[in-house]
C-alpha cells in the first residue's frame, strides 16, 4: 500500500469535550453527622474531611480514628489518627489522598 503525503493533514485541529468528570473523593464513615463521600476541592486533611462530614457525634471514639488507604498494589494500609491530639496542635495535619476512607468508631 502506497501512502501519499497529500492525503494527510499537516496541522490538524482536534476538539475534545469532557461529558462526565468525577471529582476526587474521600469517604467518611462511622460516628459523624453526615457520613458518605466527601468531594476534595484541592488538598484535604483528616480534620477538614471530618468537618465537611458535619463533625463527630457525641460518642465517637476521638482517639482511635483510622484512615484506610489502598496502595497501587491493591494492599490496604491503616493509618491511625488521634483527633484530640490534632485539635491541640500536637501532631501535624494528616493529608488525605483520593479514595481514602476515614473510619470513626
Amino acid at each position: 500500500m502506497l501512502f501519499r503525503s497529500k492525503e494527510y493533514v499537516t496541522n490538524p485541529v482536534v476538539t475534545v469535550i469532557v461529558t462526565d468528570a468525577i471529582a476526587a473523593q474521600v469517604y467518611v464513615i462511622g460516628e459523624v453527622s453526615n457520613p458518605g463521600a466527601q468531594v476534595m476541592q484541592g488538598p484535604m486533611t483528616v480534620l477538614q474531611a471530618l468537618a465537611q462530614a458535619g463533625g463527630l457525634k457525641e460518642f465517637a471514639n476521638k482517639s482511635d480514628i483510622r484512615v484506610l488507604r489502598k496502595s497501587s498494589a491493591g494492599r490496604t494500609t491503616t493509618l491511625n489518627f488521634n483527633y484530640k491530639d490534632a485539635i491541640k496542635g500536637e501532631v501535624d495535619p494528616m493529608p488525605l489522598q483520593p479514595g481514602d476512607t476515614v473510619v470513626v468508631p
